[in-house]
């Protein structure tokens, strides 16, 4: 279990405790991953299922990325 000081420092069996990311870095960070990714499949030094696996991306999502479909709706079917 853990337990806060009442001073406002560390917590008891904690390493780092209050140390963390806020989501703007953690997003930018993801960001550029994504970029970085999608710049090496592109100029052919990486296969989709290898930049996923070396950038701890999924499949799905980085070819969504590759291939410019990502926030793109599908063609609508029926009337």
């Amino acid at each position: 279990m853990l337990y806060r000081s009442r001073g406002g420092g560390a917590a008891v069996g904690t390493a780092g405790y209050g140390a963390h990311l806020h989501k703007k870095d953690k997003t930018s960070t993801l960001g550029m991953t994504y970029q970085v990714a999608k710049a090496q499949v592109k100029s052919g030094e990486l296969t989709v299922y290898r930049a996923a696996k070396v950038y701890g991306i999924p499949k799905p999502t980085l070819y969504m990325h590759v291939t410019d479909k990502r926030g793109t709706k599908g063609t609508p079917i029926g009337r």
